[in-house]
């Protein structure tokens, strides 16, 4: 290293001929800048002197302050070697229970449905326990339905026994006959049914209802006549026109007979016959109504006492004694009932 500075041409020594090794110690610490002197000389190229003897190595100065922190960009630097694994370290001694905690608040995960395990081996069958006492019988409870669809219907069980037979109700059917054949070739009244009926009080209605057909096989037409009596209080007839004859023709008949007791002194009656036109029909034979209908009616009153027992007959007769003239009863009926 240069132990002198030489002016250059321009009066300024070169930097690189300073001394740098001025003193062997560490640098000291920065002195105060002295004033700027600048010197206008004309630049004199001396004659280099001789080197200077080495300085007194100086002491180390103190220690500066910190200076103010300075941050340099810079561009990242290669990653360094990963160093040797540290010494795993001595296993520490094993901490006491801790004391209970408090219950958290509960949570809810969502989560889907697992799949479901295996089913366990049956668990083996406890003891009987003893039998105990039946219990006493509790109270009725309130009767509950429920809305189903109808089940598949059971078993039919064997019959139950037949109960007792109840009493018989009243009935306002009084008396039926059963149907027969009657000659009526006879000029004098024929009983074709006579009925007693018991047990009637005022305000009793005795009904009369019956059917018959009449046959006239006797070579000529023959008028008839019919009657129903109650207790031969009123003897209302009701003729027929004359009825053609034949072995197969029928006229068919039917008779509404009603007697109203009123009280014991007073007593009504009324009739309805309807027949066939005279000529007859044979069995099947279509109809028209208006065409071929006859009816008689009539009514009566009387003053004697019908209650008690009052007898109901049903006659006929014929105007000519010539057989064959028959009446085949079908049905007759009497009812009672009680206004």
């Amino acid at each position: 290293m240069p132990t002198h500075a030489t002016l250059g041409g321009d009066g300024k020594v070169p930097l690189e001929q300073l001394p740098d090794d001025i003193g062997g110690g560490s640098q000291g610490p920065q002195g105060q800048a002295g004033p700027a002197i600048f010197l206008l000389s004309e630049a004199q190229n001396g004659e280099p002197g001789p080197p200077g003897t080495k300085g007194v190595d100086g002491a180390t100065g103190p220690q500066g302050a910190l200076g103010a922190a300075i941050f340099l960009a810079a561009e990242d630097g290669l990653d360094g070697e990963p160093g040797a694994p540290g010494v795993t370290g001595l296993t520490g001694a094993t901490g006491s229970t801790g004391a209970q905690g408090a219950l958290g608040a509960a949570i809810f995960l969502a989560a889907e449905s697992g799949l479901d395990g295996e089913p366990g081996p049956p668990g083996a069958r406890g003891v009987d326990g003893v039998a105990g006492a039946s219990g006493a019988q509790g109270a009725l409870g309130a009767a509950i339905f429920l809305a189903a669809e109808n089940g598949v219907d059971g078993e039919w069980g064997p019959p139950g026994p037949a109960g007792v037979a109840g009493s018989a109700g009243a009935s306002d059917l009084v008396y039926t006959a059963a149907g027969a054949d009657t000659a009526i070739n006879n000029t004098n009244d024929v009983t074709i049914v006579t009925r007693d009926v018991t047990s009637v009080v005022a305000g009793d209605k005795i009904i009369v209802d019956v059917w018959f057909t009449v046959l006239n096989n006797s070579t000529a037409t023959r008028v008839c006549v019919f009657t129903v009596d109650f207790d031969a209080l009123f003897d209302i007839e009701i003729s027929t026109g004359a009825l053609a004859f034949s072995a197969t023709l029928m006229h068919p008949f039917h008779i509404n007979a009603v007697c109203d007791i009123r009280a014991t002194n007073l007593a009504y009656m009324v009739v309805d016959v309807q027949g066939q036109l005279a000529a007859g029909i044979a069995s099947g034979t279509d109809t028209t109504m208006a065409a071929t209908s006859l009816q008689g009616m009539g009514w009566g009153t009387s003053a004697s006492n019908a209650t008690g027992t009052t007898t109901v007959v049903l006659k006929a007769r014929s105007a000519n004694a010539t057989a064959t003239q028959t009446l085949r009863l079908h049905s007759f009926t009497i009812r009672k009932v009680h206004a």
